[in-house]
């Protein structure tokens, strides 16, 4: 687990800590990774990676995101909210991520 994430994956992993509600205090960057500090929990550091389906599918729900798609013919996936879609590349996880960002009012910069 030495290599860093890609640039897209890290950077919707930031704005997702920011969405979850957690502080800058308690959100960390370490070597391309975002950790987050969960002290209600364990007291513990936990790494908040968006392509991880207990990440990601926690956020499917009333309130959050309601409907994810693919799309067969480019291999893509979009992900509804009440108020947005985001298409996102190949991976379920940041297209349900990316949503709940936009939902939360973190979007990804310049879109």
């Amino acid at each position: 687990m030495s290599t860093p994430w890609p640039d897209d994956v890290f950077d919707c992993a930031v704005r997702l800590a920011r969405s979850l509600g957690y502080i800058l205090a308690h959100i960390w960057h370490k070597d391309g990774r975002v950790l987050v500090y969960c002290p209600t929990n364990s007291g513990d550091w936990r790494e908040l990676d968006p392509r991880d389906p207990t990440v990601w599918g926690a956020l499917i729900g009333d309130g959050k995101v309601t409907v994810l798609v693919y799309h067969p013919r480019t291999g893509d996936y979009s992900a509804l909210t009440q108020t947005s879609l985001v298409k996102w590349g190949k991976h379920p996880g940041l297209a349900v991520c990316e949503a709940y960002n936009n939902l939360k009012g973190h979007p990804r910069r310049g879109k």
